[in-house]
């Protein structure tokens, strides 16, 4: 049966905090099993409980990991295949395993027992440790089989850090001590493996009701925080953000927060607005905002009690599909106090052609204001035609959008990767999360084509000042 990541690491975590583990003592020789489902959703990592020749009337190939990772050629569209290792333990205890595969989706079994299935998996190898998921293997003294079925790609296989497991595990006491680090730092890496882990054990069907819940769920919401930690962040970081804006003060530039998927609150030196605004808490912004934008009519960037909120109080919701208030047919353009906007439309998909309303802000009234570009889930970077510069591209970097392509054309100071871990889009919706990180891969090719372009990854709740441009 199906472990939920988030219970996995929860027990996991009270049984083996105060315990040590044993050393990662693998076999070097790997028995490969390529093509045996045709989907990973029917691959079955508890099928093979020992390294069979022959598998699915696949012939099994002996390998070896150089360095911890393997790689197979990328095949288009990628293809489950399977990994076995039979090792001996020489006494019961705890392995930690630290594995992750290029292609988002993997599947770990221990002797027959399946212990992992992750949707947000990434061998992105930083600060010299490949993967991003540590795994506690309960072995038996003698003979154990580890299979791990993965699509394709690349994968990588080291033992895992005890203490920064300890650190990742998505308990409320380690979302409590997230304090935003500075990026770059074995601290930021820290936070965002915590909150993937936390969304890894999410699912949409939960995410769905505590979403539409509102003030609604009364004694039941302790009980969520406690199974569903990552929810407890979710909500803090929006009470955060309800806090700071009445206590900031814009005299130049401007104060950005992120509140969750491509959500953000702006403040400039005479107004304060949100973009994509979705979460279940939003209605208590509508006090603080004077207007709102809405990139296109998805759940997960439209929120309609907001707008709703927004409405009631005579404050104006921009968007390409409202009836009235703040309706626009791009290109348009218009001023609201010291904001200027700039209207265009984009396709989200080709079955979806100009569904998105991109928006380019100009937030101030003076030549070295910040200007934003929100692109909501714009497809392809050829549609984009601002009309001048770019300080901020807030983007999607994985629904079919070339970000080092959009780097390379729009040329903005900065970008800022939104939609990360959008926790809708988890089992068994048939997207996925995106995991930060994936970014890493278009900011180093964003560096290796030499665009002078920074790039953010902002968490929940994260503040930002952006001064005056020069």
């Amino acid at each position: 049966m199906r472990l939920v990541w988030a219970v996995l690491l929860f027990l996991s975590g009270i049984v083996l905090a105060a315990r040590d583990f044993i050393a990662l003592d693998l076999s070097p020789e790997w028995s490969y099993y390529s093509a045996t489902a045709k989907s990973f959703e029917e691959a079955d990592p508890t099928a093979l409980t020992s390294a069979v020749e022959s598998f699915n009337g696949i012939q099994r190939e002996k390998v070896h990991f150089k360095k911890g990772v393997f790689r197979r050629q990328d095949r288009r569209p990628p293809i489950p295949s399977i990994l076995v290792n039979e090792f001996v333990a020489k006494t019961d205890g705890t392995m930690l395993l630290h594995c992750g595969a290029s292609v988002f989706r993997m599947k770990i079994a221990l002797n027959g027992r399946e212990i992992l299935t992750v949707r947000t998996s990434n061998s992105c190898r930083r600060f010299g440790r490949p993967g991003t998921h540590d795994v506690p293997l309960e072995v038996k003294k003698g003979k154990n089989v580890l299979t791990i079925v993965y699509l394709g790609g690349e994968i990588a296989v080291t033992e895992g850090d005890p203490e920064i497991w300890r650190a990742t595990l998505p308990t409320r006491s380690n979302f409590a001590g997230i304090r935003y680090a500075k990026p770059g730092t074995v601290e930021r890496e820290i936070e965002e493996t915590l909150i993937r882990n936390g969304v890894d054990g999410m699912t949409a069907p939960v995410f769905s009701k505590f979403g539409h819940a509102g003030d609604g769920l009364g004694s039941e919401l302790e009980a969520m925080y406690d199974q569903y930690p990552v929810l407890e962040f979710y909500d803090r970081s929006m009470q955060k953000i309800l806090k700071e804006i009445p206590e900031t003060t814009v005299k130049k530039g401007i104060a950005v927060w992120h509140i969750y998927n491509m959500g953000y609150v702006v403040k400039t030196p005479e107004s304060c607005f949100g973009i994509d605004v979705h979460h279940r808490l939003a209605a208590k912004l509508v006090p603080l905002l004077d207007f709102a934008l809405v990139s296109h009519k998805h759940g997960d960037h439209y929120d309609a009690a907001f707008c709703r909120a927004m409405d009631a109080a005579g404050k104006p919701v921009i968007a390409n599909f409202l009836p009235e208030g703040g309706a626009v047919n791009p290109p348009a353009a218009r001023w609201i106090k010291d904001v200027y906007l700039e209207f265009e439309a984009t396709d989200h998909n080709a079955k979806l052609p100009n569904f998105i309303m991109c928006s380019r802000i100009t937030c101030g009234r003076g030549k070295d204001a910040p200007v934003l570009y929100q692109t909501g889930d714009s497809c392809s970077p050829k549609q984009m035609h601002p009309s001048g510069r770019i300080d901020i591209h807030m983007l999607h970097p994985r629904v079919g959008l070339s970000v080092p392509e959009a780097a390379g054309l729009l040329r903005p100071r900065e970008i800022w990767f939104s939609h990360m871990l959008e926790m809708g889009h988890c089992a068994p919706s048939i997207w996925r999360p995106v995991d930060y990180a994936e970014v890493y891969w278009d900011r180093d090719e964003i560096v290796k084509r030499g665009y002078d372009t920074k790039c953010r990854y902002p968490f929940w709740g994260e503040k930002f000042y952006i001064a005056p441009v020069r």
